[in-house]
């Protein structure tokens, strides 16, 4: 099948990261593949590293919604794909009504409720082209399909729910992770600067942590908002006394090195899809702590998988990061556990098989000559 990813920002995020991921599955299992963006950027760096084939769909910037409109119309015309897949909401709506003009099977997916911006009048009217344009709507966790059809029910018989996945090499064995015991016990949080991963929170619950665990250090790794959220957690930092103890370590492309040097990867989030950073984690063997919120619990069952605790509350995070340092063999436990679910559950090679086969059943193919 002739696939056409459009994607509406440039990344680095866990979103850009699933585009990509799912792309590459594809053309291995030897689909044609082509990824759409709207400018150079992370995204086509990335895509360019993995041999996958990109354009952009307007070479303006910044690119204005009737350029980026002409631009995909324009890609399709060259590139005449069998289905078009948009992720996120608006260049979604874009797909779906250039895919209406060609007669193409459109895909959307939505990452998560902060994907879903905008006016309430404007939301809706945005569900109600997508409602009567593309072919499936898919959701990266069943609580993010539930919280958007509370709100917008006329799009329950288009809706689908496929988990995102990463790479999982079945030929290296699972980590063996040792502790140095001469190196100080160090926090982590993996995800881009941004409100609604909760760092202001974090940071809280760390002041807290740092009274009874002298020594600890907390490594954040993400983006920085160009919105002034870095900076106020800067002077946060400031105003804690934390200056030495809290790095700041911006986009960190070595995810497994970054995870081999913490003890604990805490997701501090006020909402969510379906984070990546935690799948990488537990394939990692990394005892996690992290909010229940969003598809965070389809991930990780409290005291299975990890510990999971009300979001927005510093003293209840505090407790179960404590709860993680200060129980190490169950901390353990549960980290293995969770590496053996992810492994089985939310593999690149599992969110590829439902994608190939949503595609097949929308393209009219059978499934087994899908490649064809």
């Amino acid at each position: 099948m002739r696939l056409l990813f459009v994607n509406e920002t440039g990344g680095p995020g866990g979103a850009e990261q699933t585009v990509l991921n799912l792309a590459l599955a594809m053309q291995q299992r030897g689909h044609d593949c082509l990824i759409a963006v709207r400018n150079p950027g992370w995204v086509a760096d990335a895509a360019q590293r993995l041999g996958l084939p990109w354009a952009s769909t307007t070479d303006q910037l910044p690119a204005s919604r009737l350029a980026t409109l002409r631009g995909l119309q324009r890609l399709v015309e060259q590139h005449e794909p069998d289905l078009i897949h948009a992720h996120m909401f608006n260049v979604g709506v874009f797909a779906a009504l250039v895919g209406r003009r060609h007669r193409l099977p459109v895909v959307c997916t939505i990452h998560g409720q902060s994907d879903i911006q905008g006016s309430s009048w404007m939301r809706h009217a945005k569900f109600f082209v997508l409602g009567r344009t593309v072919r499936r709507l898919l959701f990266v966790s069943e609580a993010l399909q539930q919280e958007t059809l509370n709100q917008h029910p006329g799009i329950a018989p288009l809706c689908q729910v496929i988990h995102n996945g990463v790479p999982v090499d079945d030929t290296q064995p699972h980590p063996i992770r040792k502790r140095m015991k001469d190196k100080p016990v160090t926090i982590g949080a993996l995800g881009n600067i941004r409100r609604a991963k909760g760092y202001p929170v974090l940071l809280a619950a760390f002041a807290k942590l740092s009274e009874t665990h002298p020594g600890i250090r907390l490594q954040i790794a993400g983006q920085p908002d160009h919105a002034g959220l870095f900076e106020a957690l800067q002077s946060q930092v400031r105003q804690l006394g934390l200056g030495r103890e809290v790095t700041f370590l911006g986009h960190v492309q070595d995810v497994p090195a970054f995870l081999a040097e913490i003890d604990c990867l805490v997701s501090s989030s006020l909402s969510e899809g379906l984070p990546l950073s935690l799948i990488e984690a537990m394939l990692a063997e990394v005892p996690i702590v992290a909010t229940r919120v969003g598809g965070v619990p389809e991930l990780i069952t409290h005291g299975q998988h990890g510990y999971l605790c009300p979001a927005d509350d510093a003293e209840a995070l505090a407790s179960s990061i404590t709860g993680i340092l200060s129980q190490p063999a169950q901390a353990t436990e549960m980290a293995r556990a969770a590496a053996q679910r992810a492994h089985t559950d939310f593999s690149v090679r599992a969110m590829a098989d439902r994608h190939e086969a949503l595609y097949a059943e929308l393209c009219g193919r059978d499934a087994s000559q899908a490649q064809a």
